[in-house]
């Protein structure tokens, strides 16, 4: 019995002092990182595509991530996206911007309501297809993403993708 409680004992005190420590505190700013971005041959309905996934991480001390669908009036409505990207493509003379008719996507509503901590983080996956004949030898994103409230996160940047290896 009394070793039973020489480990009880430690056991319950160590338990209590790790039970009392605040929760870390980050930004009510979006914070974004880059992790990967793997391209793939696949098919739609009717074509052979390629598919590019992106995966970035994120962290919001406030967790007002994302977009409901009826999200379209004032103050939504100006702004019916939160992950805004930016193609470009590799040029003898460095990276120029592919001007696209809407790059921008919508992530979908996070709900944190429940308890004192809002901190909401994770990872996020966004696919991209790219039809043949592709029109694009190397390229490259920048991204941030805008919470509810309007912060933008940092930008990011994935590293060179080659659709068409040589």
């Amino acid at each position: 019995m009394k070793t039973l409680f020489k480990i009880l004992i430690p056991a319950v005190v160590i338990g209590f002092v790790f039970s009392c420590r605040k929760p870390k505190k980050y930004s009510d700013i979006p914070e974004i990182h880059y992790k990967s971005f793997y391209l793939r041959d696949t098919n739609d309905q009717l074509n052979n595509v390629k598919m590019g996934t992106l995966t970035f991480s994120f962290i919001d001390g406030d967790g007002d991530i994302g977009l409901r669908q009826g999200d379209t009036f004032p103050p939504y409505d100006s702004s019916k996206y939160n992950l805004f990207t930016t193609l470009f493509q590799k040029t003898d003379s460095g990276f120029e911007e592919i001007h696209l008719d809407n790059p921008n996507y919508r992530l979908p509503y996070i709900d944190v309501s429940e308890g004192q901590n809002k901190t909401v983080k994770g990872d996020i996956k966004i696919d991209f297809t790219y039809n043949y004949p592709l029109k694009y030898h190397t390229i490259k994103y920048k991204f941030y993403i805008m919470d509810r409230a309007f912060h933008k996160s940092n930008t990011d940047s994935t590293g060179e993708i080659v659709l068409k290896p040589d």
